[in-house]
Parts: structure tokens; sequence; C-alpha cells
């Protein structure tokens, strides 16, 4: 990968954490809708996964960019 599309890579991850997050404080902040408790613990769970896979790729991304490195590997 070349470094524009590190970079390209990197605002999307980046794009996709901040989508997570507005969608998490949609799902978590309704009040109208009764949700189960076992519902609402699988929820979180997939959020928190998605936000660690996310997080990981953005760093991974940013040290790529930072050292100069444009090869991603498997992950990428």
């Amino acid at each position: 990968m070349n470094r524009e599309q590190l970079q390209a890579d990197l605002g999307e991850a980046l794009a996709n954490l901040e989508d997570l997050y507005e969608l998490r404080h949609g799902f978590f902040g309704q009040t109208g809708v009764h949700i189960g408790m076992n519902v609402l613990k699988s929820v979180r769970r997939q959020f928190e996964r998605d936000e660690a896979n996310l997080k990981e790729r953005i760093a991974l991304l940013e040290k790529r960019l930072a050292a100069g490195d444009s090869h991603v590997g498997a992950e990428g």
C-alpha cells in the first residue's frame, strides 16, 4: 500500500469509529423502547469488540504512516 492509500484507510477507520460512537449513543441513549438485559449485554459486547478492532487498526495505520512504511500486511 502506498502512503495515500494508508491515509485513506486511516480516514475511513476514523470515520467508522465515529459512526460506531454515534450508533452506540443512539442505541443506548434511546428511552422509548424496552430492550432486554441479555440483548443489551450482547450489543454492548459487540460494540466493545468493534471499537477495539477499529482502534487497533487505527493504531497500526498511524504507526505505519509515522514510520514511512507502506507494507500493512495481511490485516490491511
